[in-house]
């Protein structure tokens, strides 16, 4: 079983090449929410 680290590295990677991935992923959330907070400031 993949750790956690090798876990997030292979949903980002499933992500990034357009296969299905987990979107609720606690990981892919936190850094999703940080780039929508900087994208509210910009506009």
């Amino acid at each position: 079983m993949p750790n956690i680290c090798q876990a997030l590295k292979i949903m980002k990677d499933k992500m990034h090449t357009g296969e299905l991935y987990l979107p609720g992923d606690q990981e892919i959330m936190k850094e999703q929410v940080s780039y929508q907070d900087l994208l509210w400031e910009y506009n």
